[in-house]
């Protein structure tokens, strides 16, 4: 993984755990929240080709969906998180392809139900201003920063999908996550 870590300092260990975990990211953020996690999509399109396309080993002539969602406490309503997803539909089942278009489950657990074996190949991990993401998350400070992580989703030896997640630090206190040490919870 690259990137910088040191805008993790003062970070709690679940949450950087969290970041840098392999694991379902929406199941991670349920145990730190506390409560279901869902997504709301806000777009998603169809793209010739996308500045990724290194990354996510494709050529020119690869067709790419490009979906983006907002992670949020199903019971709160409180956005926790933005993640943009570039898929190469053609490396994956067409019924998968069908649910992930549908928008109404959040990666990982499309995953689990299709039972598809995948890895979680991480990509960098770094630090990165709300800016357009701001008002997704019900921010009104567009500097306050995200935790930003990148990762590919491998299937079969091939990356399939590559996701960027931004974690807002203040859905994440506001939805009653400690975020750093010494915090309630928050790993002392």
């Amino acid at each position: 993984m690259t990137g910088s870590t040191a805008h993790l300092s003062g970070t709690a260990p679940q949450v950087r755990h969290a970041l840098q975990s392999d694991g379902t990211f929406t199941s991670v953020l349920e145990t730190l929240v506390g409560e279901p996690v869902g997504i709301t999509r806000v777009s998603q399109h169809d793209a010739d080709r996308t500045h990724y396309a290194e990354e996510l080993e494709t050529d020119a002539v690869s067709r790419l969906l490009v979906r983006r969602v907002v992670l949020a406490g199903l019971n709160s309503g409180i956005p926790l998180a933005v993640a943009t997803t570039h898929v190469v539909p053609d490396r994956l089942p067409a019924r998968f392809v069908d649910d992930l278009r549908a928008g109404r489950h959040p990666i990982g657990r499309l995953l689990l139900l299709h039972r598809i074996e995948s890895l979680r190949e991480p990509v960098r991990l770094t630090g990165e201003a709300a800016a357009q993401h701001a008002p997704l998350l019900g921010h009104e400070d567009p500097h306050e920063q995200l935790l930003v992580r990148s990762y590919r989703v491998v299937i079969g030896a091939v990356p399939a999908m590559l996701i960027r997640e931004r974690v807002s630090p203040t859905g994440l206190r506001r939805a009653g996550a400690a975020l750093t040490v010494g915090e309630p919870g928050g790993g002392r």
